[in-house]
């Protein structure tokens, strides 16, 4: 997942991408820890495992509806003007840092 990252970084934001990527992979994974433990000693293993079955299920199925309504409207061009605009440049827009000139009064 480190290497899709860096492959998909636009050039001087490497160091950004990942840091990005890391923080929120290890973010996701502490919150999922604790709250798998805090749910498993306070409702036991069987509900736990519900809990966690139903929430893979729910995201599934997000996931799937995301999927088809983003190929149905955005392969046309129709709402999405950047389907077509490389992956790489939108990174750019959004992680590299666009030095702002200083104006002092002299």
């Amino acid at each position: 997942m480190g290497a899709y990252a860096s492959h998909i970084s636009p050039p001087g934001a490497l160091a950004t991408v990942q840091s990005v990527f890391r923080s929120t992979f290890y973010i996701g994974v502490s919150t999922a820890g604790l709250l798998g433990g805090l749910l498993y000693n306070t409702k036991g293993g069987s509900i736990a495992f519900l809990v966690v079955g139903v929430f893979d299920l729910i995201y599934v199925l997000v996931f799937v509806l995301l999927h088809i309504l983003i190929n149905k409207y955005c392969s046309s061009g129709k709402f999405c003007s950047w389907h077509h605009s490389s992956l790489r440049h939108h990174m750019a827009k959004l992680f590299v840092l666009h030095s702002v000139p200083s104006h002092h009064a002299n």
